[in-house]
């Protein structure tokens, strides 16, 4: 899981909610030689295979991955340079951010809803100064490199979405947060963290059945035959769902993909039209052992306890330099709205050279866990290695080891690739 600032930031990522796809009337390049990845699955040395399976990715879609790979490296330095000097030169610097309280304060004697008010102006104005760069990442970006189906008018749309979501939920969770504040006074660093990881967790429980909804329609997938394949693997690991949805990704992206989340009741099993499109059935089947060995093992419980770990060390950051930082702004305290650039601006710096590696390292781990439990349950090494090359429309398959460490929450092609080729090597009968 992402190392996240969702609740003190109101989960503003949600603005960035469409995803990147193919753009219509962009000619698309062949993710992979369907001939050069056939002799590939004829290989038996590991090694041998692995090369042979990257070589089948045409050397013009590789370039072109790669360009569009280093423009989202630029983007993210970029934007965090941007961010912070926003948050520090605008709103603190100028006293805009005090201005704001000030103004909320004016209009209500509610410190909840002085709060409320605070985010919804604030959110919106740092909206309005970062829009420049998320509509280049998110929609100029994509464009450019044909990975983006909608019109601006449809991405817009979803944009506003996302940003009304953040509004609600972020008022909300500011509410509560800086209500606790309010009452531990000394002790607020550690009723922050409690109640951020509890909102965490809501959220894990929300967002798959109220939040996807209003970007993508659900409905059970129609072919039969796969949908008993998948519901028995779920069986046979353990994931206690009872159908299987699809999901029209192809909205927006024409990438593949599926995920396996939500807690009790709220648990799904989705996989995107694009995928059951795209891919072989047994492919299909690679993809889902994949999401599945995220339940089983456990990874949205053992990645929110990371989170948790990171969160608080960050907090403990906040605290320490907060109280340095803030004399001079016309902040009251960690206590005052006011304070919450500041606060996103410390968090912001932590994230990049602490949060964001630890994390990123983090989730490859699980990720390339869940890579092994998907081989082992859907036993398909070499239709999963032709869903791996499918990654090199849109993210480096070889990246440098730096790169792979600083920017990346996968394993890289290469590695996941080889994995399968280890697993076919030492499962010979395997199919």
């Amino acid at each position: 899981m992402k190392m996240v600032f969702g609740i003190l930031a109101g989960i503003l990522a949600l603005s960035l909610a469409s995803a990147p796809a193919r753009a219509a009337g962009v000619p698309a390049v062949a993710a992979y030689d369907s001939v050069l990845a056939d002799h590939a699955a004829t290989l038996t040395d590991p090694k041998a295979a692995t090369e042979a399976y990257l070589a089948a990715v045409p050397a013009d879609r590789r370039a072109r991955t790669a360009n569009y790979a280093r423009g989202n490296y630029i983007y993210e330095v970029v934007e965090f340079v941007f961010s912070t000097l926003l948050l520090w030169l605008v709103f603190l610097k100028t006293g805009l951010s005090t201005g704001i309280r000030n103004w909320a304060r004016s209009r209500t004697g509610s410190r909840s809803l002085q709060t409320a008010l605070y985010w919804i102006v604030f959110a919106l104005a740092l909206n309005v100064f970062q829009f420049p760069l998320m509509w280049w990442k998110a929609y100029r970006h994509e464009k450019d490199f044909g990975l983006l189906t909608q019109s601006f008018g449809g991405w817009f749309t979803d944009y506003c979405k996302g940003m009304g979501i953040a509004l609600l939920l972020g008022a909300i969770g500011l509410m509560i947060l800086y209500a606790v504040v309010n009452r531990a006074r000394k002790s607020w660093w550690l009723s922050a963290w409690i109640v951020t990881m509890l909102l965490l967790a809501i959220v894990q429980v929300v967002a798959p059945v109220y939040l996807a909804p209003v970007f993508f329609k659900f409905t059970p997938i129609h072919d039969q035959a796969l949908r008993g394949r998948i519901l028995a693997m779920a069986v046979a690991h353990g994931v206690p769902a009872r159908e299987v949805y699809e999901m029209n990704a192809s909205r927006q992206t024409d990438r593949v993909g599926a995920y396996v989340n939500g807690l009790g009741s709220t648990m799904r099993i989705v996989i995107f039209d694009n995928t059951l499109r795209r891919c072989s059935a047994d492919l299909c089947l690679g993809v889902l052992g994949h999401e599945m060995g995220h339940y089983v093992l456990r990874h949205v419980w053992t990645g929110l306890l990371i989170t948790g770990i990171v969160l608080l060390v960050g907090l403990l950051f906040l605290k320490w330099a907060f109280e340095r930082a803030a004399p001079g702004l016309g902040i009251e305290g960690i206590h005052d709205v006011a304070g919450l650039p500041l606060v996103l601006l410390l968090f912001g710096l932590f994230n990049f050279f602490v949060g964001a590696p630890i994390d990123n390292g983090t989730t490859r781990m699980q990720e390339s866990a869940a890579d092994a439990f998907g081989l082992d349950a859907a036993r398909y090494p070499d239709a999963i290695s032709r869903g791996y090359l499918m990654l090199g429309e849109y993210r480096d398959l070889d990246p440098s080891p730096l790169v792979e460490f600083w920017f990346y929450d996968h394993p890289s092609g290469r590695r996941r690739i080889q994995m399968a080729m280890d697993w076919k090597a030492a499962h010979p009968h395997a199919p």
